[in-house]
């Protein structure tokens, strides 16, 4: 099946429906015959739910817009905004299952945290499955883009190695470095002293970029702007434009390595890896992991 071209080939294509009560527009990154990438507004499930009642989600809004099935071969949880993949078929939804978890998958994300966290550090603490009831492997590698001192806080960028529910929040909760706006694991004394000061509008977490083999060969990558909202909340915010012109600039991230892992170098890194920026033995409670890999934070 050839996919259809979107109204304009310089931008994504908006498939937000009429009517002044429907949710933001869902703008497609990336479309052709195997592939779709959406870029996912907050406040929008991925997919109907027992848990909740809307009917509006992004997987009937890109069905209607492409007059085809598609499926989500992962999920990012409601608050989240940002990159979404859905294959059109069943053997691509197998392939970019198997790419998604595959070693030289990236799946960053950005994120504003409570604090300064190290330049750049590795979280290995395995995260709990309630439904197993045993501790899984989790890893997330993170970077430092800009430090907002003026609240407190940081804006990093995170890949994930793996895929736990909730990950980049319960990693950097551990760390005492709690996302801005997460009510879960956060801190509400903090969430509440930026939505009267700077009118915090959700969760600070963005699925940024996405780079997989792609099912007919080659790559698929695929970055999602920053979402207006959170765009909005760092211009509000002193040292803000300096946080989002990070974020322009960084065209190549020079993720931390970790033991075992060739470096750029072609050597593997060493047992020296637990340095400073290394969080090694990080231990997690109230996980379980979907059924999909997770891309999820």
């Amino acid at each position: 099946m050839t996919a259809p071209p979107l109204p304009d080939a310089a931008a994504p294509a908006d498939l937000a429906p009429a009517g002044a009560a429907a949710p933001p527009g869902v703008r497609l990154l990336h479309v052709d015959a195997r592939v779709v990438v959406a870029d996912k507004p907050p406040g929008m499930l991925v997919h109907r739910s027992r848990q909740a009642a809307d009917r509006d989600v992004l997987l009937q809004r890109v069905r209607d817009a492409l007059g085809a099935w598609v499926t989500p071969v992962h999920r990012i949880d409601r608050p989240c905004s940002g990159a979404l993949v859905l294959a059109r078929d069943p053997a691509a939804a197998r392939e970019l299952q198997a790419a998604l978890g595959a070693a030289d998958a990236l799946k960053a994300y950005l994120a504003v945290v409570r604090g300064t966290p190290p330049a750049a550090g590795v979280f290995d603490g395995p995260l709990t499955d309630h439904r197993a009831g045993v501790l899984r492997p989790a890893r997330s590698r993170f970077v430092r883009l800009a430090a907002l001192p003026a609240i407190d806080a940081a804006l990093v960028a995170v890949r994930l190695d793996t895929g736990r529910r909730h990950q980049i929040r319960r990693h950097f909760a551990r760390a005492a470095h709690q996302l801005a706006g997460d009510t879960q694991y956060g801190k509400g004394w903090f969430n509440r002293r930026l939505r009267a000061a700077h009118h915090l509008p959700r969760l600070c977490l963005h699925a940024w970029r996405i780079d997989v083999a792609h099912p007919d060969g080659g790559r698929l990558a695929c970055t999602a702007p920053l979402a207006p909202d959170l765009a909005a909340f760092l211009a509000r915010v002193p040292g803000g434009d300096a946080a989002r012109a990070a974020i322009e600039a960084a065209a190549e991230i020079d993720w931390p390595g970790v033991a075992g892992e060739p470096s750029a170098a072609g050597e593997a890194d060493g047992p020296g890896m637990e340095g400073a920026g290394h969080v090694a033995g990080l231990r997690g409670a109230g996980a379980e992991d979907g059924a999909a890999p997770r891309v999820d934070a």
